[in-house]
């Protein structure tokens, strides 16, 4: 037997591994720049570009040609395509998976909700529409706020909340532009008190199917879990009804190998609503397997390939312990705008309890990372797992301070303040809206921040030597650099004035006035025994725009840098407290910028649609509740 893995990154890594623990023959795809997960597989092919995973056609010629009998997909790309294990099973490959029936009646989230109500499952009202009109309507009936979602989304992607009906068009066109088909639906919105919790489910070829527990992932930063934990904070009583509805759902398609059915929860009461059915496995699968000690790779292998009957397994009655992963991924803390280059080197945490599953993990001396805007931004899942929560949690924070990457701004100070916080500590109170509470991302950064700074300290004394972290922490809170930037420190730097010529020269820091490095830094600093005062500024990508004044309430700026895609407002219009405002794109990613506050807009910057604009760039004016004497462009 042969199988093929069409994936990358830190599970393709996993599935490799597991194919080489069964003694099973893998091959394994790659581009030329990004190979560090194929250390594991018995063959290698390279593919053109990233592309290429979505190459239907070139994945089969691939499989024909290394004679393989089996296709592995993990989760992205093409793990969810109907069409992709058609051909499969067209070409008599196994597709290591739901069947091409099933993955078309469950990866289709509308579709699976035809079928769940059909089967007395709880679902929230959704309507399927095709313009603008059958939004307003279906929210006419239903009242806002309301959810658009792509038919074929994932991963956050093709997601946006309606509050009010002048959202709707703009709101409408970027979920559209994020799913594959352009297709949509819309869905009442149930947010707060409500918390994410999925079941994981295993079928085989024999009818059955055994649910594994849940995991609660109400943890989230635009619409994409960034933390996950089990089991969920509710009571087994609460969890049970999920249990059977995910059973039902699943028996009555024939579902084979690994799954997850989400739902929402009400926290408060007893309702609980089916959301959609992720037919593969999943990202967090992670923290299922610490409490129950099952291999769920191993398990999806055997019951697909080895026609695994599920009666036969002593499959655990009971979760054992606890266990929390979090994703670490290439973005800014605060703003999560993508963070794109190379990674050189990253140091793992370790000890009883935690484990990281990691693309990093294959970095040698003289290799690198390079995160682009062609991946997802994860880089590393930390999990950690005992026997208590608190022990649990305990866990998390020791091994997310452990965690270095070397010169690359990451989430880490996020996850950190959020580990450090009452959401985690009294995690019965976390709900799907947690983490979207005006002014908390950036309260919970700076706190993480603070942690990161006195864990770089206290590791620097011990050594008796300058610390060598890669963190750097800003105003902000956001972890950017490869220096921790501190009094008593001495640096060599270089001046690059108006000449060819260089100018080393050495300074010492006597006092921080403010640390957003590389962005901004300004310090006293002493340079061959005077006194001054340095001030360093990135610069923003482009001179040409007017940069905001972080002091002034006033002014919107951009907090990253991106491509210009479409202004929303003009100057005169009235707006509310988190509208969005005008959108840019990051990569493959729609960005929001948001009203800070309700008011009315009074200047707004003319952009020209796909014109680069730099990080701290100044967007808008605004006028809080009163409209100002006079409007103009900047």
């Amino acid at each position: 037997m042969r199988v093929l893995v069409t994936n990358r990154g830190e599970i393709a890594i996993r599935l490799l591994q597991a194919l080489e623990e069964l003694n099973i023959v893998s091959v394994a795809i790659h581009t030329a720049v990004d190979r560090l997960h194929v250390g594991s597989a018995t063959d290698v092919v390279e593919i053109p570009e990233a592309s290429s995973y979505m190459d239907i056609e070139l994945l089969l010629r691939i499989a024909r040609d290394k004679k393989c009998t089996a296709i592995l997909p993990g989760y992205g790309f093409l793990s969810e395509s109907h069409e992709f294990a058609s051909k499969c099973e067209e070409h008599g490959l196994t597709f290591i998976g739901p069947s091409a029936r099933v993955l078309r009646d469950l990866g289709d989230k509308s579709r699976a909700k035809k079928i769940a109500e059909s089967l007395r499952v709880p679902i929230l009202p959704y309507q399927t529409v095709s313009g603008l009109q059958d939004i307003k309507s279906f929210a006419k009936r239903v009242g806002y706020p309301i959810m658009i979602k792509a038919q074929d989304g994932g991963g956050g992607k093709g997601i946006r909340i309606v509050r009010q009906e002048g959202d709707a068009n703009a709101l409408m066109k970027e979920a559209m532009n994020e799913s594959p088909s352009r297709q949509i639906f819309v869905e009442k919105a149930a947010l707060e008190g409500y918390k994410h919790i999925e079941v994981q489910i295993i079928g085989d070829h024999f009818g059955n199917v055994q649910t594994l527990f849940e995991r609660e992932c109400s943890l989230q930063r635009n619409f994409q879990k960034i933390v996950e934990f089990a089991p969920s904070s509710l009571s087994r009583t609460r969890i049970q009804p999920l249990e059977a509805a995910s059973i039902k759902i699943a028996q009555h398609v024939g579902y084979v190998g690994l799954g997850t059915f989400e739902f929402l929860v009400n926290s408060h009461g007893t309702e609980y609503y089916f959301m959609e059915c992720n037919p593969r496995i999943q990202v967090e699968h992670t923290v299922t397997e610490q409490i129950t000690g099952l291999d769920l790779v191993h398990l999806l292998l055997r019951t697909t390939l080895q026609k695994l009957d599920l009666q036969s397994l002593s499959l655990p009655r009971n979760p054992a312990g606890y266990s929390i992963q979090s994703r670490i991924n290439a973005e800014d803390p605060t703003t999560f705008a993508p963070t794109q280059g190379p990674v050189t080197e990253a140091k793992m945490p370790t000890g009883a309890g935690i484990r990281v599953d990691s693309i990093l993990s294959g970095l040698e001396r003289g290799t690198s990372y390079v995160a682009t805007d062609e991946y997802d931004t994860l880089l590393a899942k930390v999990i950690t797992t005992s026997n208590t929560y608190v022990e649990t949690l305990r866990k998390a924070i020791y091994a997310l301070k452990g965690f270095q990457v070397q010169n690359f701004k990451t989430n880490q100070s996020l996850l950190l303040g959020i580990m450090t916080s009452d959401l985690m500590s009294q995690p019965q109170v976390i709900d799907v809206r947690s983490l979207s509470q005006a002014g908390l991302v950036p309260r919970i950064v700076e706190a993480g921040a603070r942690h990161l700074i006195q864990h770089s300290e206290i590791i620097s004394k011990r050594k008796g030597a300058k610390t060598d972290s890669a963190t750097n922490v800003g105003s902000s809170g956001q972890v950017s650099a490869s220096a921790l930037f501190k009094k008593g420190d001495s640096y060599n730097y270089t001046l690059d004035a108006k000449t060819t010529k260089e100018d080393p020269k050495e300074f010492k820091i006597v006092r921080i006035l403010k640390n957003n490095f590389p962005e901004h830094l300004s310090a006293d600093i002493s340079l061959n025994g005077k006194s001054m005062t340095l001030q360093i500024e990135k610069s923003t990508g482009s001179t040409n725009h007017r940069k905001a004044d972080q002091l002034d309430a006033s002014h919107i700026g951009l907090p990253f840098a991106g491509i210009f895609v479409e202004m929303l407002v003009d100057p005169g219009d009235e707006v509310d407290e988190a509208e969005t405002i005008a959108v840019f794109r990051q990569g493959k990613m729609e960005l929001d910028v948001r009203a800070p506050c309700h008011g009315v807009i009074v200047e707004v910057a003319s952009l020209t649609e796909g014109e680069p604009v730099g990080s701290g760039a100044l967007i808008a004016v605004i006028s809080p509740s009163t409209l100002a004497s006079s409007t103009s462009k900047l």
